[in-house]
């Protein structure tokens, strides 16, 4: 029971509408009364929400349009592609946690075991339509296998997006010898054999 601040009557807490600020969580006025202080005030909600029109000030266009004008690199990936590759490196990361169950508990270069300077290096800058693909694709390593390993640079590739999705959960691309040896640890028993063969011919 509690009473209202309005009509001075105790009622059921039903009759009184949800406020998270007040101590138990229930409006000080019960509806009745809420109601009726509306009503009084020939409030309609839905009318003034559709009358309503935002007005605003010249100044505030002319501040709006040269915060655009300063802040374009933000948006601007044609001439700052350095901004892809961050994008893509953050989304290979998290497919892989994604697959591990698992979250990101400390900075991305620490769990790739290289940043975007070692990708450029190695890669170049890619475009928008490049896909970062796995040569040997994230399904065949067991869970366990450290992200470093997944997604060392020597089992990256660049492809377009629609040889990426042709691709699909294939061995496809080449691997040095020595990845391959510390790969082969990690792979899953029903790849292994998949694996040892297409080493021989790995775009067969």
């Amino acid at each position: 029971m509690k009473i209202c601040k309005k009509c001075s009557l105790s009622k059921e807490n039903s009759e009184f509408g949800v406020r998270k600020e007040t101590k138990d969580g229930l409006d000080n006025v019960c509806r009745f009364c809420r109601n009726e202080y509306y009503k009084s005030r020939n409030y309609d909600r839905k009318s003034y929400q559709k009358s309503y029109k935002r007005t605003i000030s010249p100044e505030r266009k002319e501040y709006v349009k040269n915060y655009c004008k300063l802040n374009a690199h933000k948006y601007n990936s044609k001439k700052y592609p350095h901004k892809i590759i961050t994008s893509k490196i953050y989304s290979i990361l998290h497919r892989i946690l994604r697959y591990k169950n698992g979250r990101k508990d400390s900075q991305a270069y620490l769990l790739l075991g290289w940043g975007r300077e070692e990708f450029i290096t190695k890669f170049g800058k890619t475009s928008i339509d490049q896909h970062i693909d796995h040569i040997i694709p994230v399904s065949w390593f067991k869970h366990d296998t450290p992200i470093c390993i997944i997604n060392n640079l020597d089992n990256l590739q660049l492809l377009e997006k629609m040889d990426n999705i042709n691709k699909g959960n294939k061995y496809c691309g080449k691997v040095s010898s020595g990845f391959a040896e510390l790969a082969k640890l990690h792979i899953k028993p029903e790849f292994l054999d998949r694996f040892t063969k297409t080493l021989c011919n790995p775009f067969g």
